[in-house]
């Protein structure tokens, strides 16, 4: 099973190279969504590839008409997960902000405690309920995943939630 561009989670060094190398094994790979099924087929010369669509829990993320729409949005926060570019994240935040300083700004997605200008909402890990509660309260999701399509902002979708996610893979120089 392939969910992402593993290698990409490593500096250069023995790691990357042996997921990169992971990939070259001849096994015949079923890829998280279709866009791994394109990197493997292109980079990798793997013609035998098959992928499973990035699906939704639709008991778990649905529009909930109860809940009233407020000005504010919601984003993963990750900070202990490079993949997550959290401190792109938190510039584009501060951007945002600066231009419409009434917005909330919720972040959620882990227990770290890290320091964060005071109108920013930490709500750290919530359960599936309470996320399909501040997807439907937001205006906006952000989900930044540049290793492959995160689930998430399917899950957002799904929850009436428009949402951003970054424009940059590690591997578009292959297409």
């Amino acid at each position: 099973h392939v969910q992402d561009l593993e290698y990409s989670f490593f500096p250069l060094n023995s790691n990357y190279i042996e997921a990169d190398l992971s990939y070259k094994l001849g096994l015949i790979p079923i890829t998280f969504g279709k866009w791994m099924t394109h990197i493997l087929y292109k980079k990798y010369k793997n013609y035998l590839v098959y992928h499973v669509n990035i699906g939704v829990d639709n008991n778990k993320y649905y529009i909930n008409k109860n809940i009233k729409k407020e000005k504010s949005i919601c984003c993963l926060f990750q900070p202990d997960k490079n993949r997550r570019l959290y401190s792109l994240l938190l510039e584009s935040l501060k951007l945002i902000n600066k231009e419409v300083p009434d917005l909330k700004i919720y972040l959620y997605g882990s227990k770290d405690n890290i320091s964060l200008p005071n109108n920013f909402i930490n709500l750290g890990l919530l359960k599936d309920k309470e996320i399909n509660d501040l997807y439907n309260k937001c205006l906006l999701g952000i989900c930044f995943s540049p290793t492959n399509p995160s689930r998430i902002p399917f899950e957002m979708m799904a929850s009436g939630l428009p949402c951003i996610d970054v424009d940059y893979n590690v591997e578009q120089d292959i297409y």
